[in-house]
C-alpha cells in the first residue's frame, strides 16, 4: 500500500512539473508572439531593432576614419601600431598643417589708425632672401590678449609680469603672382603697409623694403 501511495505521489509531482513547464512555454510563446506582432512604422520589431544595431555598427566604423578639414599635410605623427586616441584634445595623436597659409603682420597701434582693408601692402620673409612679396589688406584683428583678464579668484594684477608688446595682428591677402610660393608657417620677416594718407613717402618706404630684402642674404654668424 505504501509502494502504490509513493508511485502516486511520483505521478502527482512528474504532472506538476508538466504544467509548470507548460505555462512556462506558453508564457513564453506569448511573448515571442508579441515581439513579433509589434512593429516600428511599417516594420517589425525584431528586424527594426537589428537593422539599428547594424547603422550604429556602420556609424561607428565611419568614425574611424578622421578627414581632413581642407588640403594639407600631417606632420608631428604620434600614431603607432596598437596606439589608442580619442577626441579629447589632450594628447593630439598628429598636427595638421593646411596648404592654403595666413600671412599676418604685427604692427603697433599707433601705426594702424590709418590703414583700412584693401590697402597696399608688401612683405619680405628671411627664408626668401631678395623677394618682395605683394599684397593688400585684408583685415585688421583688434584684440589682443592684453584685453583679457584671466579667470580667477583673486582681484586682476596688471602691474607683474613682462609687458606685452601691444601689436595689433593685420591679416594680410598674397597676391595671385606669389601665391604658389611656399611660405614655412612660422617664417618671419618685415613689412610695410601704404595707406592712403602719405603717399608722398611710399617710394622711400618701398626702397627700404627692398633694401632690407637683400640684406637677408646676409649670415651674420659663423656655423
Amino acid at each position: 500500500m505504501r509502494e502504490l501511495e509513493a508511485q502516486f505521489d511520483a505521478a502527482t509531482s512528474v504532472i506538476v512539473q508538466a504544467r509548470a513547464a507548460e505555462v512556462q512555454a506558453m508564457a513564453g510563446e506569448r511573448q515571442v508572439r508579441q515581439r513579433i506582432s509589434g512593429k516600428v512604422g511599417a516594420e517589425y520589431a525584431p528586424a527594426a531593432q537589428v537593422r539599428a544595431q547594424l547603422e550604429n555598427a556602420r556609424w561607428e566604423l565611419a568614425q574611424t576614419t578622421v578627414t581632413a578639414p581642407a588640403d594639407g599635410y600631417a606632420i608631428n605623427v604620434q600614431l603607432r601600431v596598437g596606439s589608442f586616441t580619442t577626441a579629447f584634445p589632450v594628447t593630439p595623436a598628429l598636427t595638421f598643417v593646411e596648404d592654403a597659409l595666413q600671412v599676418v603682420a604685427l604692427y603697433a597701434q599707433n601705426e594702424l589708425h590709418q590703414v583700412a582693408p584693401g590697402n597696399e601692402a608688401e612683405f619680405t620673409l628671411n627664408v626668401h632672401p631678395g623677394r618682395v612679396f605683394k599684397a593688400s589688406v585684408d583685415s585688421i584683428v583688434w584684440a589682443q590678449g592684453q584685453g583679457q583678464v584671466p579667470m580667477s579668484t583673486q582681484l586682476p594684477a596688471t602691474g607683474l609680469g613682462p609687458i606685452p608688446p601691444g601689436r595689433f595682428p593685420v591679416k594680410l591677402t598674397v597676391a595671385e603672382a606669389d601665391r604658389e610660393t611656399f611660405f614655412p608657417a612660422g617664417a618671419v620677416g618685415h613689412g610695410a603697409i601704404y595707406s592712403d594718407s602719405g603717399a608722398m613717402i611710399h617710394i622711400i618706404r618701398k626702397i627700404i623694403v627692398r633694401v632690407g630684402a637683400k640684406l637677408d642674404y646676409l649670415v651674420l654668424k659663423l656655423h
